[in-house]
């Protein structure tokens, strides 16, 4: 039931509240709280709230993350649009959800850097698939995207 998968990602925020690069999270419970779950899960932490190297790094890592998806955002919305009949993209998709879900509950950097990776293979999947269609759509000339075009 939902009141017992609140309750064990409560207690794994509070289990992994320890240590140099604690934080602290928000119930997922509310809208809210779920969207700053999903931003820290993906995102955090951030350049400022880095302390250490292997801190920066990560935050480096998800600095540049957030950069792409910003920029990208409506791309890789029609990108997933499109494919959606893919099974492996479901999947992908799925399977990304469900970690950031999850990982929500974390309250610790190092712990969240860690679990976090599970995820980046899925995710960057998603992520290529805008690209990849810009990258192919350049390298046509006009009449092949217009023959591309009729064809699908």
């Amino acid at each position: 039931n939902a009141d017992g998968v609140i309750e064990l990602l409560d207690q794994t925020a509070s289990n992994t509240a320890s240590g140099g690069s604690s934080f602290e999270t928000r119930s997922v419970g509310t809208p809210v709280g779920l969207g700053v779950g999903v931003f820290t899960v993906l995102f955090r932490p951030l350049i400022f709230e880095a302390r250490g190297i292997a801190q920066l790094a990560s935050a480096l890592e998800a600095g540049l993350l957030l950069i792409f998806v910003l920029s990208k955002g409506r791309r890789i919305a029609a990108a997933v649009r499109s494919s959606w009949g893919s099974l492996f993209l479901r999947f992908s998709l799925f399977y990304a959800a469900g970690t950031i879900v999850l990982l929500t509950a974390v309250s610790n950097f190092g712990t969240l850097a860690r679990q976090r990776a599970q995820m980046w293979p899925f995710l960057l999947l998603v992520l290529a698939m805008s690209v990849r269609r810009t990258d192919r759509e350049a390298a046509l000339r006009p009449e092949e995207q217009l023959s591309e075009l009729e064809s699908s």
